[in-house]
């Protein structure tokens, strides 16, 4: 299981898209909702989100929370709403996201079970939930549960589908194959540094001010900027 992060301004538009109001493939179906939610229109429901991400007078600039939750198509006999209900309440809870209204669609587009969850980020006393190492716990928190409910765990990004990718995620893994390309055809970080300039790719040490200790590597084509642990831990 694997869980994409994203926050944003406009409840109205984050709804139509996990609804599939303008996609009518995706044969979303709403499977979980907070009390506070009401089962109305889109505008409607927008609104209720709207109104009580207003409450503390916080003025947060990104109060849409938006999980996209996507399983292995080896679990797909496996996922059912009560279970996908049951793993993504627990990755809230774990997440730190309590006490705030939320919806959750499940898509029957792609050959992989997925859903997405429409949070406030404000909750119902006001309280800006926490996004504080919001991607380090999320990858643990996924791998912890994929786990615990005994779910298909990958091999490692050689099974990613690289012709889905779009946006950052696309370059991301372009690096990451180049860079892997490179280090297994190199013996030493002379001719590592060699290969990944044939391929465009430069690549920067960072060291500690303090005691000039090696911290990590990052690598960059001019345009794009990744450090090794973002690649690949």
């Amino acid at each position: 299981m694997i869980c994409k992060i994203k926050h944003g301004e406009g409840f109205r538009g984050c709804l139509d898209y996990i609804t599939g109001r303008y996609d009518k493939d995706k044969h979303a179906k709403v499977i979980m909702h907070s009390d506070g939610i009401p089962e109305l229109d889109n505008k409607t429901v927008a609104q209720v989100f709207e109104a009580y991400a207003t409450k503390g007078n916080n003025n947060i600039r990104d109060p849409v929370g938006h999980f996209a939750y996507s399983f292995h198509k080896k679990d797909a006999n496996r996922i059912t709403d009560e279970l996908m209900c049951k793993i993504v309440r627990e990755h809230m809870e774990r997440m730190g996201i309590r006490n705030t209204e939320f919806t959750m669609t499940r898509h029957y587009d792609t050959d992989k079970e997925h859903c997405h969850l429409m949070f406030s980020r404000v909750d119902r006393d006001g309280n800006v939930i926490s996004d504080a190492y919001e991607l380090e716990r999320n990858a643990r928190i996924c791998r912890l549960l994929t786990e615990k409910y005994g779910l298909y765990i990958s091999k490692g990004k050689m099974e990613v589908n690289r012709n889905k990718l779009r946006g950052i995620e696309k370059v991301k893994y372009q690096f990451y194959d180049k860079v892997m390309q490179c280090k297994a055809k190199a013996s030493d970080w002379v001719e590592f540094d060699k290969a990944l300039r044939a391929e465009g790719l430069k690549l920067r040490f960072h060291y500690n001010n303090v005691n000039g200790k090696l911290m990590g590597v990052t690598f960059t084509d001019g345009k794009h900027s990744f450090s090794g642990k973002q690649l690949d831990n």
